[in-house]
């Protein structure tokens, strides 16, 4: 799980904070070894932050903070990758290149599930969007759909029971492998 706004209170280096994705591999109280830093610095060059790594995690900006809490959770070698909102905080350069990082992922052999409100950006890379309706706001009604440029299309938004710009509803994207 890649959530929106992860950093550890104290200063890790990257390479280290990284390396904690290794824990469900370790058995209590043991120490890395050559297998989990491979594992960490492959991630770590996946997400290309590998020129980064003798730095403190906080004082990273928020993209290179994205970018290192993706490579940890790639640490741990999941199946399904899940991202909480991965291009919030994030300039139009820095989200690009987090979706783009996201369809590398997929192509890779594992499944990305996250959640955006940006629907552009859900039909830009999945390969199925569901967009909800949040409790509340007179139902439960949702789309499923395969991703179509018309997905910002107001209509369907409005099937959806959600205005255009609004914050109402959550737009769902999923990366098959």
């Amino acid at each position: 799980m890649v959530s929106q706004n992860d950093t550890p209170p104290f200063d890790l280096r990257v390479d280290e904070y990284v390396l904690l994705g290794r824990a469900p591999h370790l058995g209590l109280l043991t120490i890395p070894g050559d297998t989990d830093r491979i594992a960490s610095a492959a991630a770590l060059s996946t997400v290309g932050m590998t020129h980064m790594a003798g730095h403190a995690v906080t004082r990273l900006s928020s993209g290179e903070k994205q970018l290192v809490n993706m490579a940890r959770s790639l640490a741990q070698e999941p199946e399904i990758l899940l991202l909480d909102e991965p291009c919030s905080h994030l300039d139009l350069i820095n989200s690009r290149q987090m979706l783009v990082l996201m369809e590398t992922i997929a192509k890779q052999g594992r499944t990305v599930v996250f959640t955006t409100h940006d629907p552009n950006a859900a039909a830009a890379v999945a390969d199925q969007v569901l967009l909800m309706r949040k409790r509340g706001t007179g139902g439960s009604r949702h789309s499923d759909t395969d991703p179509d440029p018309s997905v910002a299309h107001p209509d369907l938004w409005g099937r959806c029971g959600s205005d255009f710009h609004g914050k109402r509803t959550v737009c769902q994207g999923c990366i098959k492998k």
